[in-house]
């Protein structure tokens, strides 16, 4: 993990599902910033102060992403120390014994992925918890529907939201 702590965003939703136990409840929810693609994970990496270039970082990381896959799918666990470990999980249906068991019973293959929890890298999520820096950033209210029929979204600052104001509370 970086030194340098950048706050982990969270923006306050309340839930309008009329259907639901918690209607009405405010629950916080992440602002993602961004999603970095393959190359700007490789020019992080190499500005981190590594020997690698940039390209020898792709190159790693490809190989990587067709060997995970792979291996995993011949039943092959893969730990990365200090990430964690990809294993594969079944999803089937039941059969009436295992003479009547077949293939078609497998209704689906899982890529599963379980952080490290050794004690120098644990990524659990309670220690993972420990390691970001959050902070409120906005509340978000929904404020009627958009022309395409979604609900449209008003962000807030989280220091400014006030339940008792009417403009901002519909």
């Amino acid at each position: 993990m970086t030194k340098n702590r950048i706050p982990l965003k969270v923006v306050v939703r309340q839930n309008k599902n009329e259907d639901s136990k918690s209607y009405g409840k405010w629950y916080g929810e992440l602002r993602k910033v961004t999603t970095l693609n393959t190359r700007a994970l490789c020019r992080h990496i190499s500005d981190h102060g590594s020997i690698f270039t940039e390209d020898v970082v792709m190159g790693v990381l490809s190989a990587v992403s067709r060997c995970i896959p792979e291996l995993v799918s011949q039943g092959v666990g893969i730990k990365i120390d200090g990430l964690g470990q990809f294993y594969p999980t079944l999803k089937t249906k039941a059969a009436e014994s295992a003479e009547k068991f077949t293939t078609d019973h497998v209704e689906g293959v899982r890529l599963r992925f379980l952080p490290d929890s050794t004690e120098l890298d644990n990524l659990t999520s309670t220690e993972f918890r420990k390691k970001c820096a959050i902070e409120l950033d906005s509340v978000c209210l929904t404020t009627g529907s958009t022309h395409a029929g979604n609900l449209a979204k008003k962000y807030i600052p989280f220091s400014e939201y006030s339940a008792e104001t009417p403009s901002q509370n519909p």
